[in-house]
């Protein structure tokens, strides 16, 4: 009898582990998210003091330094990434700053804006940009974020055809596996 109780109660633990949710990042150097206009950036590397180690021409300041190793930039105003997904939720990360744009985030063909603007004068990883759950997770999703226009929260001086900085640092999705 104790055995067929210890054998329930493992098959029960190994059940509730078989079924726990689970989050998948998709870092933005994978090859399941498509772009346009847009691709990876060099981050500053800095030194143990948070100062930028000099001859990085080009690379983008972000704070805390250590907060991605990658990221997909672009400044032109018609940038975007997608990536399709089975799962029941999803979340972007971004790296965020004044001069961040209005995106607009289309997910299963429902579009909505979000704005990427933080009053930051350096990039920062700021939490997730746009979040979903309670999707379908027996269905494949498709999430694109593109570049929409200047944010209405900034105060900077910025031109339409670049409309701020478009930024992806990951995809996560979660699902039970």
């Amino acid at each position: 009898m104790l055995r067929k109780l210890f054998a329930f109660v493992t098959l029960f633990s190994c059940l509730s582990v078989a079924s726990a949710q689970k989050n998948i990042t998709v870092n933005d150097t994978d090859s399941a998210i498509t772009y346009e206009n847009a691709g990876d950036a060099l981050i500053c590397k800095t030194d143990s003091n948070g100062l930028i180690i000099g001859s990085q021409a080009g690379c983008y300041n972000v704070s805390p330094s250590n907060c991605t190793d990658s990221v997909a930039m672009s400044q032109s105003n018609n940038a975007s990434a997608s990536f399709k997904f089975n799962g029941s939720a999803i979340y972007i990360n971004s790296l965020r700053y004044k001069f961040s744009p209005l995106y607009t985030v289309t997910l299963d063909g429902k579009s909505t804006d979000v704005d990427g603007w933080t009053a930051d004068k350096f990039f920062t990883c700021a939490g997730p940009l746009f979040s979903q759950t309670g999707l379908d997770p027996s269905v494949e999703h498709e999430i694109r974020l593109a570049t929409k226009g200047v944010s209405p929260s900034s105060n900077e001086s910025v031109s339409s055809d670049i409309p701020g900085d478009f930024s992806l640092i990951s995809f996560v999705y979660s699902g039970q596996w």
